[in-house]
């Protein structure tokens, strides 16, 4: 039987050029049927792949991650605003060992780019999820916080409602449900090193593409 962390990652979801969060999801979904796993790019300041990763690992089992709207100050971007978009041709579970992807994953690529592992994802529609439930894993008592610089956190449920830096779009609208299993999350580059053969089985990990950009 499989273990659910007690930890939970929140992702907020904001449109990329030419693709609203649901085709995001749809195209998501279908990578999930089709490869087994799908790689979530995301942007953090300073929860890199080994976070997500150790949150993984002390549940010893799938990681719950819920998909967000973005919140209603938001201000869509064009591509060529964005910094580093591009293609991620490798990844690497432990940063060093580069293997290389089948099909490059779309991001924000210009600093430490890293991406969740999505071994399962539901869409969710007319449904809503409290923000002020939950605070951050990595300090306690403090609210989650997403911005231009930080897509995902780590969070654990916390009754955060009266903390002063909550964020102020709440509920927020439930776009879909789904689990990060192992590795959990990975580093992500656009060239480098000739990677080493993949067998997929035994990596037991399947690289798709997923582009999207999340704010």
């Amino acid at each position: 039987m499989e273990t659910l962390s007690s930890y939970c990652v929140l992702v907020v979801v904001e449109p990329r050029p030419a693709a609203a969060p649901a085709t995001i999801i749809r195209e998501t979904t279908a990578q999930l049927e089709r490869d087994g796993v799908a790689f979530w790019t995301y942007r953090s300041q300073d929860q890199t792949a080994d976070h997500f990763q150790s949150l993984g690992q002390a549940g010893s089992g799938k990681v719950p991650c819920y998909f967000l709207s973005v919140g209603k100050g938001y201000t869509a971007k064009a591509q060529e605003d964005i910094p580093g978009y591009d293609a991620a041709t490798h990844y690497a579970a432990d940063g060093q060992t580069w293997r290389e992807l089948r099909t490059p994953v779309i991001g924000q690529l210009d600093n430490n780019p890293c991406a969740l592992v999505l071994g399962e994802i539901e869409p969710r529609s007319g449904e809503s999820f409290n923000l002020w439930a939950y605070g951050t894993c990595d300090e306690q008592g403090a609210p989650v916080r997403f911005s231009s610089t930080v897509s995902a956190v780590g969070a654990v449920q916390n009754d955060t409602r009266t903390h002063p830096n909550k964020m102020k779009t709440n509920p927020r609208p439930l776009l879909a449900v789904g689990f990060l299993v192992a590795p959990f999350a990975v580093w992500l580059k656009n060239e480098g090193e000739s990677p080493a053969p993949v067998d997929y089985v035994e990596d037991g990990i399947m690289p798709t593409i997923l582009g999207n950009l999340d704010l």
